[in-house]
C-alpha cells in the first residue's frame, strides 16, 4: 500500500488562483484505488475540506517554522505506518525538502523568466537558483506543468529528476451559461463596483499584476485601440494585488483610465460570467508555465487573443489572434483585427473542443499517480 500525503498548508483561500486550483482539483478527482491511500495535510480549522470523501484522511497542523513542520511530518509518517503500513510519499505544492527517509515530490510551475525581459541573462538566472537546486535534486521528482516549461526550467536547473504533466480545466464550472444568468451576474458584478453595466469589453484574467503578466503594455495598447473605434469598449482586468505598493503595480494603475476596470476577489461564478460576457479574452503574458485562463476561456466558448509565447502555442496551436508581447503596436493591431472581424466569427469555430477534452483534471491526476508509483 502506498500512502500519498498532499500538503495543502501553504495554499490560500482563493480556489481560482495558481496552486490552489491544482490541489483543490486533485482533491476532487482522486478516486478509490487499491494501491493508494490519501492524506491531505491542511491548516488548522480549514473548512474547505469538511464532509469530503471517506477514502481521504485529513491531518490538520499549525506550524510557524521548518522545525515545527519537520516534527509534524514525523508524527504523520508514524501515524500512517501504524494505520496502513506500506510506503509513504510526500507531495508539495512547491519545491521543498525535509530530511526524512521518504520519497518526496513537488510542483514547480515556472521560474522568473520575465527577468530575461528586464536585462538579466540566462547565466545570472542559473546562479540565482544554484543553491536551491542543490536541495531540489534530493526530491524524487519535480513536476512542471507543460512541455515548454519543462524545457525552459531544464535549461536553467539541469535536473535529472524533472518531469512534466499537463493541468486541466473543470468543464462543470467553466462552461457556456444561459444569457439571462450571464446578464444577471454581470449586473451584480458591475453594480458592486458602482459602475454601469458593461456589455462590450475585453477580459484579461491576470490574477495578479506581475511584470510577467504584461498588464502595462496591455493597457497602453488598449488606450491606442480606443482611438480607432467609435464604440465605447472597456478592458476588464482581474487582479488580487491592487493594494500593493510595488512599483510596477502602481505604474499599471497610474496609466489606466476610466475604460479600464479592475476587479479583485472574484468568485468562480463571477469569473465564469465574465468569460461568457466578454468580446474576447486577452492574455498578454511575457511568460507562463501553463495558462489555465486559456483553457477556461476555451471551455466557455470564447475567442482568445494571446501573446506569441511557447506555452500558449503549445496548448492552443493555430490561434490566429496572436501578438508580440513586447510591442504595444502589435498588441493594438491584433485587438483591432479581432474587433473588426468579431461579427463574422463563430465561437464554436474557435473553440476546438478537442483541445478542452485533452486537458482534463482526471487525466492529470491519473498521470500524476502513475508517475508517483513508478
Amino acid at each position: 500500500m502506498i500512502t500519498i500525503v498532499f500538503f495543502g498548508i501553504e495554499l490560500g483561500d482563493n480556489k481560482i488562483l495558481g496552486p490552489n486550483v491544482v490541489f483543490h482539483s486533485i482533491l476532487k478527482n482522486i478516486n478509490p484505488h487499491s494501491d493508494f491511500r490519501y492524506v491531505f495535510v491542511v491548516k488548522k480549522n480549514s473548512k474547505d475540506f469538511e464532509n469530503f470523501k471517506d477514502y481521504i484522511d485529513f491531518w490538520e497542523i499549525k506550524y510557524g517554522s521548518y522545525l515545527e513542520l519537520f516534527i509534524e511530518v514525523n508524527k504523520i509518517k508514524d501515524w500512517i505506518l501504524r494505520k496502513n503500513g506500506g510506503v509513504v510519499k510526500l507531495l508539495y505544492p512547491k519545491p521543498f525538502f525535509l530530511p526524512l527517509n521518504i520519497e518526496q515530490y513537488a510542483f514547480l510551475y515556472d521560474l522568473p523568466f520575465e527577468k530575461l525581459y528586464q536585462g538579466k541573462t540566462l547565466d545570472s538566472l542559473k546562479k540565482e537558483f544554484l543553491f536551491k537546486s542543490l536541495f531540489w535534486r534530493k526530491l524524487k521528482k519535480i513536476f512542471t506543468i507543460s512541455y515548454s516549461s519543462f524545457q525552459d526550467i531544464n535549461r536553467v536547473l539541469m535536473l535529472n529528476n524533472l518531469d512534466w504533466l499537463y493541468l486541466g480545466v473543470d468543464t462543470n464550472i467553466f462552461r457556456p451559461i444561459p444569457e439571462n444568468d450571464k446578464r444577471r451576474a454581470l449586473f451584480s458584478i458591475f453594480s458592486k463596483m458602482g459602475i454601469d453595466f458593461v456589455d462590450k469589453y475585453f477580459f484579461a484574467p491576470l490574477g495578479k499584476i506581475w511584470y510577467r503578466k504584461n498588464a502595462l503594455n496591455l493597457i497602453l495598447s488598449f488606450k491606442n485601440f480606443c482611438k480607432y473605434v467609435s464604440d465605447k469598449v472597456y478592458l476588464i482586468i482581474t487582479a488580487n494585488n491592487l493594494d500593493s505598493n510595488d512599483k510596477y503595480v502602481r505604474s499599471v494603475l497610474e496609466n489606466s483610465d476610466d475604460r479600464v476596470v479592475f476587479l479583485d476577489n472574484v468568485s468562480n461564478d463571477e469569473l465564469v460570467a465574465l468569460y461568457n460576457g466578454c468580446l474576447g479574452v486577452i492574455l498578454p503574458s511575457f511568460y507562463e508555465g501553463f495558462g489555465l485562463p486559456l483553457l477556461e476561456a476555451l471551455a466557455c466558448k470564447k475567442n482568445i487573443l494571446f501573446s506569441n509565447i511557447k506555452v500558449f502555442n503549445e496548448i492552443y496551436p493555430g490561434n490566429i489572434y496572436t501578438f508580440d508581447p513586447l510591442s504595444v503596436e502589435d498588441i493594438t493591431k491584433c485587438m483591432l483585427k479581432f474587433y473588426n472581424e468579431k461579427d463574422y466569427l463563430k465561437s464554436d469555430r474557435i473553440l476546438q473542443e478537442d483541445i478542452v477534452k485533452k486537458f482534463s483534471w482526471k487525466e492529470m491526476v491519473d498521470n500524476l499517480l502513475k508517475k508517483m508509483k513508478e
